[in-house]
């Protein structure tokens, strides 16, 4: 009997060293006992039975809240790979049961020949949540799983306490300029008559213009609306 031989028959005598690691699903998701598990199943034990028990037993419960309000299970897809296998199978929380890929043979003892070694790692992907897993499925089958589709951005909420965007105050520079030029203009020369009307008027003009032009920045401040300069710009 070869080495292989013999390593796969002393592996099929005993249990074999599994060991789990998942995704964290939020921000906050920081298990007490960690990301990581270990555990001995016999030989024999089929690879869904070891994920459906991951399920129960490590993987956290998704849920979101119904229209009503009350909390309920959530839709939930996550990638099942070992190392250095790669990924082999998917499972969904709003599924029975896990779905391992065509081709991949069904029990711990199988994967761990396929690894080439005495334990088994199996790593559980969260980067897929958001997308039907049979399309996640379909495509890990024909070998083009593809990049997560990323989640949707937020959506824009105005709050009575949110603070207003900070306003580009270069956008008053040419406002103030001309203002401050009119006014000098008229301090220093002081016309008499025609030149005297349209000077007084030039002064009105800006003071105006400007008025209205900062009445209307402070009422978009107001709303939340005047967007902030971008760095470089």
């Amino acid at each position: 009997m070869n080495d292989a031989a013999d390593t796969t028959a002393a592996r099929g005598q005993g249990p074999v060293r599994v060991t789990l690691t998942r995704d964290g699903v939020h921000a906050g998701d920081e298990p007490p006992d960690g990301f990581e598990r270990h555990r001995d199943v016999p030989a024999d034990t089929p690879l869904a039975e070891v994920i459906a028990d991951a399920q129960r037993h490590f993987l956290p419960s998704i849920a979101r809240y119904d229209d009503a309000g009350n909390v309920v299970p959530a839709d939930a897809t996550w990638v099942v790979s070992a190392r250095p296998y790669g990924q082999f199978a998917v499972m969904a929380q709003q599924w029975a049961h896990p779905r391992l890929l065509p081709g991949t043979r069904p029990t711990v003892d199988d994967l761990a020949d396929a690894c080439d070694g005495n334990e088994v790692r199996l790593d559980f992907d969260y980067s897929y949540s958001l997308e039907d897993p049979d399309a996640v499925f379909a495509r890990l089958a024909k070998g083009a799983l593809g990049d997560p589709v990323p989640p949707p951005p937020p959506p824009p909420r105005e709050r009575a306490d949110q603070e207003p965007l900070a306003t580009d105050a270069r956008s008053h520079l040419p406002l103030w300029f001309s203002m401050g030029i009119g006014v000098a203009a008229v301090l220093a020369t002081r016309p008499s008559g025609f030149g005297e009307t349209l000077w007084q008027g030039a002064v009105v003009f800006f003071a105006a213009s400007g008025a209205v032009h900062i009445g209307w920045d402070l009422w978009h401040r107001r709303r939340g609306r005047t967007a902030a300069a971008e760095p470089g710009q």
